[in-house]
């Protein structure tokens, strides 16, 4: 995050970075690269392999996160700094 520009990084709840971050993922996954329902005239095989590119795709590449700042203490009441919090 430290390399992107200040409008770009994409805290939670909304903000221009969010939105940005929201387009750039359009431009890289249209709708029609994973959803059957965005494409018209596909066979029945095509559409049953679309659903399972998609499916392994989803589960081998993508995922989500939210950027929030966190501050982290250890039980010592030391601040760790470049702290990585995974979230559910």
């Amino acid at each position: 995050m430290l390399t992107l520009p200040a409008h770009c990084v994409p805290y939670a709840g909304g903000s221009v970075g969010d939105r940005w971050r929201a387009t750039q993922l359009l431009r890289q996954l249209p709708p029609q690269d994973t959803e059957v329902r965005y494409c018209h005239g596909l066979s029945d095989e095509e559409k049953r392999e679309l659903r399972l590119f998609s499916t392994q795709r989803r589960h081998d590449a993508l995922g989500r996160a939210t950027v929030l700042p966190v501050t982290v203490y250890t039980k010592c009441h030391q601040v760790i700094i470049n702290a990585c919090i995974q979230q559910p």
